[in-house]
C-alpha cells in the first residue's frame, strides 16, 4: 500500500486540511504498512528440489546467490530478464580408442583424432560428416570387376552357375562328369551317341596291283566333319 499523505490544508486553521481523526487514521494506516514491510517479516522461499538462489535478508537487503559457470558451461544474461545457461562450445569429454592387440589411448578434450589409412584401405571424408572405411583389396568377386587369380581355384565341391562365356587359351588335365555346351560351335550332346561305345575299324587294306589300284590305296579321303559331313557316298565293301 502507498504511504497516505495527511493534508494540512493551506495555512493554519483556514479549515481546508484534514480533521484530526481523518489525519490519525492515515497516520495509523501508515504505520501498519511500515510494520507490513520488517525485514523480520520477510521471508523468501526456493521452489523445487535444486540449489536454491536465496541467500540471507540483511535489514532492507534480501541477498541473493550468484550463478557462477562451470567447466564447459557459460552462462549469460540477456535484455528480456533472462539467465541463459548453455553448454560451451566443446563436443566430449573424453575418447578412449581401443585397438584389436589390447593397445588404448586417450583422446582429450581439443585434442584432433587422426586416423591412418593401412596397406589396401582407403579413408574418405563424404559430404563433410561422413567417415567411409573401405577395403580395396577386394577380398569379394562381386567388389572386384577383373578378379585375377593367383592360385588354383577350389571349387570344394559346388557349382558355377549362370555364367555366360567360359574362355580358355589353353587346357591342360582331363575333365571329370558331364560336359554340356558347345566346343568349337559343336554342341556335345549331338555327338554323343557315337561316343557311347568304343569302335574300332581294325585296318583297311587291299592288293595293290597296279598304278590305279596304290593310288586308290595311298590317297586319303576326307569324310569331313561330325557337323559338316561329305555328302559323298563310297563303299568300300565289308569288313570281315
Amino acid at each position: 500500500m502507498a504511504i497516505q499523505l495527511i493534508n494540512i490544508g493551506n495555512v493554519a486553521n483556514d479549515g481546508t486540511g484534514d480533521d484530526l481523526r481523518e489525519a490519525f487514521v492515515k497516520v495509523n494506516a501508515n504505520f501498519e504498512d511500515l510494520d507490513l514491510r520488517d525485514n523480520e517479516k520477510t521471508t523468501v522461499t526456493n521452489l523445487g528440489s535444486g540449489a536454491g538462489i536465496f541467500d540471507s535478508i540483511v535489514n532492507y537487503d534480501i541477498r541473493m546467490k550468484s550463478i557462477k559457470a562451470g567447466d564447459d558451461i557459460v552462462v549469460n544474461a540477456n535484455a528480456q530478464g533472462e539467465i541463459v545457461i548453455s553448454a560451451a562450445n566443446v563436443n566430449f569429454k573424453q575418447l578412449t580408442v581401443e585397438t584389436n592387440d589390447d593397445q588404448s589411448y586417450t583422446l582429450n578434450p581439443n585434442e584432433a583424432l587422426k586416423l591412418f589409412a593401412g596397406t589396401g584401405i582407403d579413408i574418405n571424408v563424404v559430404n563433410g560428416n561422413s567417415l567411409i572405411i573401405e577395403n580395396t583389396n577386394k577380398t569379394r568377386l562381386s567388389n572386384d570387376l577383373s578378379p585375377l587369380l593367383n592360385s588354383n581355384l577350389d571349387a570344394n565341391g559346388r557349382e558355377i552357375n549362370n555364367a555366360s562365356i567360359i574362355r580358355s587359351n589353353e587346357f591342360i588335365g582331363n575333365v571329370t562328369g558331364n560336359v554340356t555346351g558347345q566346343i568349337n560351335g559343336v554342341d556335345l550332346n549331338s555327338i554323343a551317341p557315337y561316343f557311347d561305345d568304343y569302335f574300332d575299324f581294325g585296318e583297311v587294306g587291299r592288293t595293290v596291283n597296279s598304278l590305279l589300284d596304290w593310288l586308290l590305296e595311298d590317297t586319303d579321303v576326307d569324310f569331313g566333319s561330325f557337323s559338316i559331313p561329305d555328302p559323298r557316298t563310297i563303299d568300300l565293301g565289308t569288313i570281315a
